[in-house]
């Protein structure tokens, strides 16, 4: 995301960008337009619906659209209808009316904003549930793996990974396997967490689920807050163990992360061993 910003030389917060910051920004891709309204909507906290696509006989997209997710409105023929057997699901679409539109230039083979809509008529929640790569679904690559269901298999995780850059080039990832391939500590941040740590990471707290997953491995959970007062979430760790050599390694890959960015406060959940590795490896 931050390169996307300073490609397009945008010099705003994701959340004060408005139409004329917007309007006019060329992505050399619709896939890289479609990374940025994507990792955007994480920062500012909703969800993205695909909306229009046009191609011309070459194929190539030359009009390509996205929407919120509660933009346009629900049928009531169909939450009326008598003959309906289930209760309608709660009500998703309310006209919201944010939108982001990319066409293409012939002359300069990019593709340039159109349109940007920035104002939503809903509440926004965050982004805690919108973080790219969530614990359900790593949890549901390693349970796909073909060594079994008690097995870490590192390749069908890390191809899982791997694929999110696809939809996020800045997203990131780092792990160790064990002499049978199979993961032992795995850590993740996707581009808006990047982001985020960059404008807000001044305190960071590691929040601890301790081994409530399938696989016995406790989950570490790096987090701050924005300057709304929203929680930010700045990366995943899953680790075989809590010796200070493993948060050792937790800290170093978090820093390799951020670009070496060091927060001014930590707040931990007591652990001595984490403790000790944020002593040796952040004396200051």
């Amino acid at each position: 995301m931050r390169k996307l910003m300073e490609s397009a030389n945008i010099g705003k917060d994701p959340s004060d960008l408005l139409e004329e910051d917007m309007v006019s920004v060329e992505f050399k891709s619709v896939k890289e337009a479609e990374s940025f309204y994507h990792i955007y909507s994480k920062i500012i906290g909703f969800s993205v619906r695909k909306n229009q696509c046009r191609k011309n006989q070459a194929g190539i997209v030359i009009t390509r659209s996205w929407c919120c997710s509660n933009e346009g409105l629900r049928r009531t023929k169909y939450i009326k209808s008598p003959n309906r057997v289930r209760e309608p699901r709660s009500k998703i679409r309310i006209g919201c009316r944010a939108m982001f539109r990319v066409r293409y230039s012939k002359i300069t083979k990019l593709w340039v904003a159109k349109e940007f809509r920035a104002n939503h008529n809903h509440f926004m929640n965050g982004g805690w549930d919108k973080v790219g790569s969530t614990k359900k679904d790593l949890y549901n690559s390693l349970a796909a793996g073909p060594r079994g269901d008690d097995d870490l298999d590192a390749n069908t995780t890390l191809t899982f990974l791997q694929s999110k850059l696809d939809i996020d080039p800045e997203f990131f990832y780092a792990y160790m396997v064990d002499e049978e391939s199979r993961l032992t500590h795995l850590f993740w941040a996707d581009g808006g967490s990047r982001f985020d740590y960059e404008f807000f990471g001044d305190s960071l707290a590691f929040d601890s689920t301790y081994k409530t997953n399938r696989w016995q491995m406790p989950l570490v959970v790096v987090v701050g807050s924005n300057n709304h007062g929203m929680t930010c979430v700045f990366g995943f760790v899953l680790i075989q163990n809590e010796t200070t050599k493993t948060y050792t390694w937790v800290l170093q890959k978090f820093l390799e992360c951020m670009k070496d960015k060091l927060p001014e406060t930590i707040l931990t959940d007591g652990c001595i061993s984490m403790n000790k590795a944020i002593e040796d490896l952040m004396p200051n």
